[in-house]
């Protein structure tokens, strides 16, 4: 719930209006169920998945690799950065969501391409 809601309806329970807090706990619980159900529509065949850039350099944008999966229909969630400093390099994991029918090969390709990549790897979970 958000957490905004969640003071709003602990004060209407405080002020013992626990008709209307019990139909507004109501009402919240059932706009997201169908706002689940709209995701689920739109987003059918979108899954989450980790893709894991290891750059022989420090990265200090990653701007070039946002374009790659933004140029590829890819949606970027989040971004965790891991530099090592002895040794020279950057690891970028990028949380994204993209359709079934997404062309990960070529995506991969033009990530290569870019240079001083050293691996690319796809998953469905975070491993270090």
């Amino acid at each position: 719930m958000s957490s905004l809601l969640r003071p709003c309806l602990g004060l209407a329970v405080g002020a013992g209006m626990y008709v209307v807090s019990v139909a507004a706990c109501i009402f919240i619980l059932v706009v997201y169920r169908i706002l689940e159900q709209i995701e689920k529509v739109f987003l059918k065949s979108a899954e989450q998945k980790i893709v894991r850039l290891k750059v022989n350099k420090i990265i200090t944008d990653g701007t070039p690799y946002r374009a790659c999966f933004r140029d590829y229909r890819v949606h970027i969630s989040d971004e965790f950065l891991r530099y090592d400093y002895t040794q020279g390099t950057t690891i970028i994991n990028f949380m994204v969501r993209s359709k079934d029918d997404t062309d990960f090969l070529g995506l991969f390709e033009r990530i290569h391409s870019m240079g001083d990549i050293l691996s690319l790897t796809l998953t469905n979970e975070v491993n270090n």
